[in-house]
């Protein structure tokens, strides 16, 4: 996933979610849970409001 070099499946073990529950949630079909984002935040090295925080790209 991304710049760190993850995969989703490893994100997922690390949540204890399969990898379509993980999917679910990273297509939006299902919202992350507090706990979960925590969880992530400490897997990824950064604070769950950089998950939480929308960066827009110029086109």
């Amino acid at each position: 996933m991304g710049r760190r070099s993850v995969s989703q499946k490893d994100l997922a073990a690390a949540l204890g979610l399969s990898p379509a529950a993980m999917s679910d949630r990273l297509r939006d079909r299902v919202e992350f849970r507090l706990s979960e984002l925590d969880l992530l935040s400490k897997r990824l090295g950064v604070s769950v409001v950089a998950l939480l925080t929308v960066v827009e790209v110029a086109a």
